[in-house]
């Protein structure tokens, strides 16, 4: 029996231990993935929800009831997500459990409650209230509304800071057309212009706060400026490459390249750049579309940028035509990889990668786990 003790614990220990370098490599080797894409689809008379792996396998329907779901968004620890619903002649943010389940409501009023945004510690989900246009913030579970700040319009949705104690955001004057960039704490106080139409005449749109903070990357009159947060030093990047000007900015998540969507040469021609995040040359990535697409986004890692375009052929607008398709993409920065996902149907299908879970300590518990198998062994007198 001695024997037998001493023989099982001995495996178990270096088993444990042996294993250890191996989960450690792989877990900081895919620390930073993202493990899902949720979108929206076409089914029935309404959307759902569905998730997806990078690779195209495993979908999985989130939504459990029929209606509108649309505008998925991740929580910071992946483990919920808010969305849009049109439900009992309303339209509200709700949340889910990831792996899907029944939602819970989070806004309950008579209005359109649109486009939510979680804070960077989950906290809070930003919002725009659609008429009057305004931005509000709620905790998840549905307590603790607050109106942050009225807006006229916008072409862009409001981002968090980093560190979550920012809201950065645009606001458009409907009679000029003309736009401020705003900053305001994430309470609304301190309501701050960064970029002003005094200085910067024209449009300044689609603000973008670098990971580390410490830059602020728009757009102003075609043209794609980078300022910084504290001292105001404002540079230009990208010059105009087209008349219609870039959109929907994206810092990857090194803070090293900034990305960008504008019009080709050839309209309708819808491409994707990128650019050095302190100026240089501009690199085309690849065509996104010849029609409508959705934002492009970095994936947690870097390692790939998440688009979905408007299948061309859906473009003949014959009456025919019942129903949009649109194919979501993945492609390497560099432009090369790119890679069909999967093909939604309806409006945009506004992908998105889940977010980067660290999980690194679980390898030091097996070798905790290790050193304790070994030690009780010595407790015993079988090592």
């Amino acid at each position: 029996m001695r024997c037998l003790l001493r023989w099982l614990c001995l495996v178990s220990g270096v088993m444990l231990l042996g294993m250890t370098p191996i989960l450690i490599m792989a877990r900081l080797g895919h620390q930073n993935s993202a493990a899902w894409i949720a979108f929206s689809t076409l089914e029935g008379r309404g959307q759902a929800l569905y998730r997806v792996l990078p690779d195209g396998r495993n979908l999985q329907r989130l939504s459990s009831s029929i209606g509108n779901f649309r505008h998925p968004t991740w929580s910071p620890d992946g483990q919920e997500i808010a969305f849009v619903a049109d439900l009992n002649d309303t339209t509200d943010i709700y949340r889910m459990p990831s792996a899907g389940a029944p939602a819970e409501q989070v806004t309950h009023d008579y209005g359109n409650n649109i486009y939510p945004l979680w804070s960077p510690d989950g906290a809070w989900i930003l919002f725009m209230y659609e008429s009057p246009r305004a931005l509000y913030r709620i905790h998840p579970d549905g307590t603790d509304m607050r109106h942050l700040s009225q807006i006229e319009a916008l072409l862009s949705l409001p981002v968090w800071s980093q560190d979550g104690q920012w809201i950065g955001f645009e606001n458009q004057d409907i009679l000029t057309g003309q736009s401020d960039i705003y900053k305001m704490r994430a309470d609304g106080s301190s309501r701050t212009v960064m970029v002003s139409r005094q200085d910067q005449p024209g449009m300044n749109i689609f603000p973008v706060w670098s990971p580390d903070g410490k830059w602020l990357a728009f757009v102003s009159n075609a043209t794609i400026y980078r300022m910084a947060t504290l001292g105001g030093l404002v540079e230009a990047i990208v010059q105009p490459l087209t008349a219609s000007g870039p959109a929907y900015l994206g810092w990857s998540p090194d803070g090293k390249w900034i990305t960008f969507v504008t019009r080709g040469s050839i309209y309708p021609d819808y491409r994707l750049y990128r650019v050095p995040a302190a100026g240089g040359e501009v690199e085309d990535i690849t065509q996104i579309s010849t029609g409508h697409y959705a934002a492009p986004q970095w994936s947690p890692d870097g390692e790939w940028l998440l688009f979905a375009g408007e299948v061309p052929s859906n473009r003949n607008p014959a009456p025919s035509r019942k129903v949009e398709l649109w194919n979501i993409y993945k492609i390497h920065p560099d432009g090369t990889g790119r890679q069909l996902i999967i093909t939604a149907a309806g409006p945009n299908p506004t992908p998105i990668w889940s977010p980067a879970i660290n999980r690194t300590w679980q390898p030091l518990l097996l070798l905790l786990g290790g050193v304790l198998s070994l030690g009780f062994q010595r407790k015993l007198g079988l090592a």
